[in-house]
């Protein structure tokens, strides 16, 4: 059987594999920046929560309530 028409290893590793694109950097520091975001949210529920107690895990989630509901609301309009 004739393999000259399959691609060498040299080559499926190429193409498995490509080179990044510029616009990966910029993908990748908008996904560190949105992660670092949250972290600093959890971390500031955690911070509030320890200083006022169940107090201050309740009222910060209830006050993102309207913003949830604006979030969904901009979701589902598309």
């Amino acid at each position: 059987m004739d393999m000259s028409q399959h691609a060498s290893l040299a080559e499926a590793r190429a193409e498995a594999h490509p080179a990044p694109a510029a616009d990966s950097r910029a993908e990748r520091r908008q996904a560190v920046l949105i992660l670092s975001v949250i972290a600093l949210a959890v971390a500031g529920l955690v911070a509030s929560g320890y200083a006022f107690g169940f107090a201050g895990i309740i009222l910060p989630v209830i006050a993102l309530v309207p913003v949830a509901f604006v979030l969904l609301v901009l979701i589902a309009k598309g």
